[in-house]
């Protein structure tokens, strides 16, 4: 009932899975994500909380 939990379940599943295969199979895992993936991704969380509780943009809110 999460829109944003819906784009970014498979997303964090792959990037899950990844980190996963790797411990199993012992491979290094190369290069961390980079700094700005990470910023964007804070920034488009803290976003979606703050737009699902303007009047207008209920369709972001869960339920």
């Amino acid at each position: 009932m999460n829109p944003l939990g819906f784009v970014l379940l498979p997303v964090l599943l792959a990037y899950w899975g990844q980190w996963t295969y790797h411990v199993v199979t012992g491979r290094p895992r190369g290069a961390p994500l980079a700094s700005w993936v990470v910023w964007t991704f804070l920034l488009v969380v803290m976003a979606y909380w703050v737009l699902r509780n303007l009047p207008g943009l209920e369709l972001l809110a869960p339920g």
